[in-house]
C-alpha cells in the first residue's frame, strides 16, 4: 500500500466509504496507512433531470461558461466550441444538508442544442459545469 500510495500520491489509496447524505456519489476516502484519518468529501453532481433518459456523466464535470436570457440558459461554451440552446427544460432546484456546514445547493437544466443533442447543465455556488449527455 505503502509503495502505491508513493505511486499516486499522498491520500489516493484507500477505501470508498458512503457518506450519510441524499447526494448521489457522497463518499469519503479511508486511508488504509492512516485509517483513524478521514480525507475531505468528494461529491459528484446530482443527475435526476425527469426526462427518463439515461445520463452519461462527464467526470470531472467541465467548468462551462453559460449566457443566461430571460433566466434560463441561451448557449454554454466549453474549452472547445460553443453551443447554442434551442430549448432549455428546467430548472430543477436540490439542496441537502443545509442543517450543518456541509450545505449544498443545485440547480439542473436540460438543453437542447442546435444539432438535437441533448444536455445537461448544472449551477452550483455560481459555478456551472456540464454534468453529461442524455439519451
Amino acid at each position: 500500500m505503502a509503495q502505491l500510495e508513493a505511486l499516486l500520491g499522498p491520500g489516493r489509496v484507500g477505501k470508498a466509504r458512503l457518506l450519510p447524505s441524499r447526494r448521489l456519489d457522497a463518499f469519503a476516502l479511508d486511508n488504509y496507512l492512516q485509517p483513524t484519518a478521514t480525507l475531505p468529501q468528494a461529491e459528484i453532481a446530482d443527475t435526476w433531470t425527469g426526462h427518463g433518459l439515461p445520463l452519461r456523466r462527464f467526470r470531472p464535470s467541465p467548468e462551462v461558461r453559460v449566457e443566461l436570457q430571460n433566466e434560463q440558459p441561451a448557449s454554454f461554451q466549453t474549452h472547445h466550441e460553443t453551443f447554442m440552446v434551442r430549448h432549455a427544460d428546467g430548472p430543477w432546484l436540490l439542496s441537502g444538508e443545509w442543517w450543518d456546514d456541509n450545505a449544498w445547493q443545485r440547480e439542473v437544466w436540460a438543453v437542447t442544442v442546435e444539432d438535437g443533442s441533448l444536455y445537461q447543465l448544472a449551477c452550483e455556488g455560481g459555478r456551472w459545469v456540464l454534468d453529461g449527455v442524455l439519451g
